[in-house]
């Protein structure tokens, strides 16, 4: 019984605070252990992770991204009070990637693709909207490789089919809650960097060469509607069926962002070969550095470039110095909510 004198008094008070404290956080540990690791973006995270971790390295890569991606408050450093507990608790978390890697993300494979299937077969006309406007963009993109049509029509075509995607998805509300949702859909980014690619002095090569991940966004949703909405003819359907399995889809996003990050150094070359003025690589790195907060396809592209670049520029002490403080910097930047312990600032954007 505390309270017979000032000093046990605190003691007393101190001992409940730690207890209420030290139970809020295993039951924020409950929560990880028990979070349903065949999400499509820890998946996407994972795979993308080289080289791949190991059974024991997989709980510390899990326990970053959670608190990244699903809980800003959760410790990292925490561990559950008892041994038995924290050891079913890690194991539980571990051996989901390790052990039962293959069969979680099968799972996520299969209810990747069945969410969007039932997505796009629930829209009605909406579909149909979205598909017109997705066949005449391909169609005009193929075209406009050819020489036949100006870059602008199919770009102009494929952006006008994002927006509809993004309307047809979330109705109109107009709020901070309903502009959180759109920007999380990965085809968001796309009508932003439609602005940076129409902008005066943008050269046609650059926008020609920015039809591949407009493209290939474009042709994703456009095989899921064939496939999924009912409105088209049967051997179209089964035509597209191949390219909605979730392991294509998987590709066609990874070379989505891989396009989108080779379209942004292409950018940075023709700058400085002065063949672009500076404001258009600035406008479309800077909504580049928000996909890469919200898309883990992004950063799986970001750090496949770091995977080319590291092994050459380490070679030179000087240069590889730089290189290191350059990444560190720019990745501060796009995620400042990693800068320090103290976790004041959570994002650039304060709706994503």
């Amino acid at each position: 019984k505390f309270g017979s004198s000032p000093e046990e008094s605190i003691l007393g008070r101190s001992i409940c605070v730690s207890y209420l404290l030290v139970g809020a956080m295993e039951e924020k540990y409950r929560k990880f252990s028990a979070f349903d690791w065949a999400d499509e973006r820890w998946q996407a995270y994972l795979s993308g992770l080289y080289p791949q971790p190991d059974h024991k390295q997989v709980l510390k890569f899990k326990k970053k991204w959670y608190k990244k991606h699903i809980d800003l408050q959760f410790d990292e450093t925490f561990e559950p009070r008892g041994g038995t507990g924290a050891t079913s608790s890690e194991a539980a978390a571990g051996s989901s990637s390790s052990s039962s890697s293959g069969g979680s993300r099968a799972a996520a494979r299969e209810s990747f693709g069945a969410d969007e299937g039932r997505i796009w077969a629930s829209m009605g006309p909406k579909s149909s909207i979205c598909l017109a406007a997705y066949g005449s963009g391909l169609m005009l993109s193929a075209a406009c490789f050819f020489g036949v049509v100006d870059t602008s029509l199919p770009i102009g075509m494929l952006t006008g089919g994002f927006v509809a995607e993004l309307l047809a998805r979330h109705k109109a509300r107009f709020c901070k809650e309903w502009l959180g949702e759109v920007l999380g859909e990965e085809i968001s980014a796309l009508p932003f960097m439609t602005v940076a690619l129409m902008m005066p002095g943008f050269h046609k090569a650059f926008r020609k060469l920015a039809l591949l991940p407009f493209s290939l966004a474009a042709f994703s949703s456009f095989a899921m509607i064939c496939r999924h909405s009912g409105g088209v003819p049967g051997i179209v359907a089964r035509a597209a069926g191949p390219f909605t399995e979730a392991s294509i889809r998987y590709k066609l996003m990874l070379s989505r962002a891989d396009t989108e990050v080779m379209l942004g150094f292409a950018l940075l070359l023709g700058t400085i070969a002065g063949s672009l003025p500076f404001f258009c690589p600035l406008v479309y790195w800077n909504i580049l550095s928000l996909r890469y907060v919200s898309s883990p396809w992004t950063q799986a592209s970001f750090r496949k470039a770091d995977g080319w670049f590291s092994p050459v520029l380490k070679r030179t002490p000087g240069v590889s110095t730089l290189y290191t403080k350059l990444k560190g910097f720019l990745h501060n930047w796009a995620m400042p909510s990693e800068r320090g312990a103290g976790g004041g600032i959570t994002s650039r954007c304060s709706i994503l």
